[in-house]
Order: C-alpha cells, then sequence, then structure tokens
C-alpha cells in the first residue's frame, strides 16, 4: 500500500511540473482521471502548511500567502487585512 502512496504521489508531482491537464496527462501515463484527482487531492491536503504565527511590530512589513490552488497574493502584516484575505479563501 505504501508503494502504491509512493507511486501516485510521484505522478502528481511530474503532472504539476508537466502543464498538462489532468485528462492529458492520465490518458498518457494509463491512469484513470478518477483515480489521479483523488491523489491530487490526498497530495494537496498532505502538503498543506497550515498557518504560521506573524510576530513584529512592523506596519510596513510585507506578508506573501500562497493559497492551495496556488494564487499568491502580497499585502502588508496588517492583522485584519489578512483575516479577510485568508477568509476569502
Amino acid at each position: 500500500m505504501q508503494e502504491r502512496r509512493e507511486k501516485m504521489l510521484a505522478l502528481v508531482a511530474h503532472w504539476r511540473e508537466s502543464g498538462l491537464t489532468q485528462k492529458v496527462f492520465c490518458d498518457q501515463v494509463g491512469v484513470t482521471l478518477s483515480k489521479f484527482s483523488y491523489w491530487v487531492a490526498k497530495a494537496r491536503e498532505e502538503s498543506s502548511e497550515g498557518f504560521m504565527q506573524l510576530s513584529g511590530n512592523a506596519p510596513s512589513a510585507m506578508v506573501e500567502l500562497t493559497y492551495p490552488n496556488g494564487v499568491k497574493l502580497q499585502a502588508t502584516a496588517d492583522l485584519s487585512l489578512l483575516s479577510r484575505l485568508i477568509h476569502l479563501y
């Protein structure tokens, strides 16, 4: 079971670098789209870093927020703004 998991997570990593759609990639490697989509979601869950604690009083400090879908936002370390950006997702 562990070997299968490692193989599928490696395929997900390869797909992310390929620039192909999931369907095209699955057709090329001989995996069903539904099975591959499951492993993409699983990889996303496992790679989620969660939240980091922010500290410091520098109001102009820049923070980069990366959503699970890969969208990156840069904002000042204004806690109310960061809270709103996080809740948008």
